[in-house]
């Protein structure tokens, strides 16, 4: 096995360059390939909507929100991975083939060079060296900092990658900057109470 791993900052370098600089369906994907190979493996590469919800309540949290954000990106309707407003009318894809991969090219998995050359491109822009922009040095670095923290979780918190502010909710399809305020005079329509009175 390949000793090459990465440093935390290299780590935290390669997600901000993925922050930075993917659009905005690769904010969510090319971010939840990476934060899945870092916490859970080379396998997270070829996992499935099923593998993902096989059991959600023991993935790290990191990789649960991340592959949530790819859920909500593609207006996906996957539980436990829906956004808590979740409305079937307002999703253009309302289902998804648990058989098809999380990480795709049209139907198909992405293969390892497929991983590899998305890893170059955000490697250069974060200044990590090429050689190590692929999917060994990823499944390398997890087995360290696995050993290191302990856990995923704590492996995640490292990376700053555990937060609770306003980003996840920023990525809601339902999130807009500026929401218009809510006419007076429709207030409290639609909020008939259900209690009969004697």
């Amino acid at each position: 096995m390949s000793n090459n791993s990465l440093t935390l900052e290299q780590c935290k370098s390669l997600l901000r360059a993925i922050s930075d600089h993917g659009s905005r369906s690769a904010k969510a994907t090319d971010h939840a390939l990476v934060v899945c190979l870092l916490m859970c493996g080379a396998d997270a590469r070829t996992w499935t909507w099923q593998d993902a919800l096989a059991n959600p309540i023991f993935q790290p949290f990191a990789v649960y929100e991340a592959i949530k954000n790819i859920a909500i990106t593609k207006r996906l309707s996957i539980f436990p991975y829906n956004h808590s407003n979740f409305k079937a009318a307002h999703w253009i894809n309302s289902t998804v083939r648990l058989q098809q991969a999380v990480f795709s090219v049209g139907a198909k998995p992405l293969t390892t060079q497929e991983v590899t050359r998305r890893l170059k491109r955000y490697g250069k822009l974060a200044g990590i060296p090429a050689g190590l922009m692929n999917l060994r040095t990823l499944a390398n670095s997890h087995h360290l900092y696995l050993d290191v923290f302990g856990d995923a979780d704590s492996f995640a918190e490292a990376l700053d990658l555990i937060r609770f502010g306003s980003e996840v909710a920023c990525l809601s399809p339902f999130f807009k900057k500026d929401s218009p305020k809510q006419e007076p005079r429709l207030h409290g329509l639609g909020r008939r109470s259900f209690m009969r009175t004697a």
